[in-house]
């Protein structure tokens, strides 16, 4: 049995974040901060002693760095411990290594804010730290004829180490991939 956390959008069939914990883990949940429209769930907790916030989010297609800038707000303010964020970012990290084919254009103001948020809180893309030159990607653009990887999870930097691996698995049952930490 799972504890159920969600986020969804009641005027849209379009949005909405989910995280599932087993209560097997032992999560002790001290708080919840989700968004009305969908875009973001975030678990506040303790297992084994340890404190821990894991954070969903479904990023706009919008190039609009706004979104990254509340996201770095609401984990400054309310997360504790370890943090882990994961989803949809909706946009690359690194158009050379997280693109196909490689967009040699200039980085998005999206993605300078993601980077930059990421920076500022101090985590890191797991997959990529274990996977420093690797091209994988967890979402085929039929429209575009391209390969991106848009969906990532993020861990606190002092918590890699405790990172076995992080694994893309193929596109199948729709454009995404899965990732698994």
């Amino acid at each position: 049995m799972e504890q159920v956390f969600y986020a969804s959008c009641p005027n849209s069939r379009k949005r909405g974040v989910a995280i599932l914990i087993s209560r097997s883990s032992g999560l002790t949940v001290h708080s919840e901060v989700k968004d009305i429209q969908g875009r973001y769930i975030a678990v506040i907790g303790k297992i084994g002693g340890i404190d821990l916030t894991i954070m969903n989010i479904y990023a706009p297609n919008e190039d609009d760095p706004s979104f990254f800038k509340d996201i770095a707000s609401i984990l400054a303010r309310e997360a504790k411990g370890t943090i882990i964020l994961g989803g949809y970012f909706n946009c690359v990290l690194n158009a050379k290594l997280d693109k196909l084919p490689t967009d040699h254009g200039p980085p998005s103001r999206k993605s300078k804010a993601a980077k930059h948020m990421l920076e500022e809180l101090g985590l890191v893309d797991s997959w990529r730290a274990k996977n420093p030159t690797t091209k994988d990607f967890t979402f085929l653009s039929t429209v575009h004829e391209s390969y991106s990887r848009i969906d990532l999870i993020c861990i606190s930097k002092q918590s890699l180490h405790t990172i076995k691996e992080c694994v893309i698995e193929p596109i199948t049952l729709s454009d995404h991939g899965p990732v698994f930490l």
